[in-house]
């Protein structure tokens, strides 16, 4: 895939493009990456979306503060970042509605944006969203010590700021160049931003979601269990739940396996 960048709201935003340029858009969101440096994740995510490259022009979002992408100056809602989609959706020209797919937090983004801006998604393709986990006080209790232990490493003097950039390095891929540039403050706000929008419950915006959803849960999931998912396929009003007897890590991969049936709803969706 091609790397390019954009500006968007004064943010310097990355993308990759891949696939046939005379056929309709696909648009791909990833998600965190837990013991991913930049270089493995972008091989993880070209082998998943080569395989829709035939059918499709796949543009792959590095949303702000993630991979590439510059770091806004605050924290960013799941409005302000449906926001930055759209105006990377219309700076590109891409025609509307479309093909959106993503996992886990980039499933979480696709959704919110589909919730946002539902004529403008055409058919919906999401694997392990963390929509909610109010259900869930175990993680709730975990993210505030996660929160709390990320803090205490960001603010101690012991560690070096090399070893403090480890953070963001394994767990949003972030790029060297960036983990040279970034301060530390500007680091906290990137893993902030993702730590507050996970723990953000997005059922009653789910319920905005027109489009057709294809689901796909882990009952093996650990990240995002599958009682918060079958909360979310409950109220999706147009949506198809795919149970798989795996974890969180390769839900990804049963997205390809589920391309002939995507390319079908796809088109049916031309046809009505």
């Amino acid at each position: 895939m091609i790397s390019k960048n954009i500006l968007i709201k004064g943010i310097n935003t990355y993308y990759r493009v891949g696939g046939d340029k005379t056929k309709p858009p696909l648009v791909w969101f990833d998600g965190l990456s837990i013991g991913k440096d930049l270089k493995s994740r972008l091989e993880k995510s070209e082998k998943i979306l080569s395989n829709f490259f035939e059918d499709f022009c796949v543009y792959a979002f590095e949303y702000p503060s993630f991979m590439r992408s510059d770091v806004p100056e605050t924290e960013l809602s799941a409005r302000e970042y449906s926001e930055i989609i759209d105006l990377f959706i219309d700076k590109l020209k891409l025609e509307k509605p479309l093909l959106i797919m993503g996992h886990s937090t980039g499933a979480k983004l696709a959704l919110a944006y589909a919730g946002f801006y539902p004529k403008n998604v055409k058919l919906l393709v999401i694997s392990a969203p963390p929509a909610t986990y109010k259900f869930s006080s175990f993680y709730l209790m975990t993210f505030n010590k996660v929160k709390t232990l990320i803090q205490y490493i960001l603010a101690s003097p012991h560690l070096s700021d090399d070893h403090k950039k480890l953070l963001p390095k394994y767990i949003l891929s972030t790029s060297e160049k960036n983990l040279e540039t970034n301060s530390i403050n500007k680091i906290s706000i990137s893993l902030f931003t993702f730590l507050h929008f996970v723990q953000t419950d997005i059922l009653n915006l789910a319920k905005k979601v027109t489009a057709p959803t294809m689901l796909l849960v882990g009952k093996f999931d650990i990240l995002v269990p599958f009682k918060n998912t079958r909360k979310l396929s409950e109220i999706l009003v147009n949506g198809n739940q795919y149970v798989y007897y795996c974890g969180h890590t390769n839900l990804p991969w049963k997205i390809v396996g589920l391309k002939d049936e995507i390319l079908k709803k796809y088109q049916e969706t031309n046809n009505n």
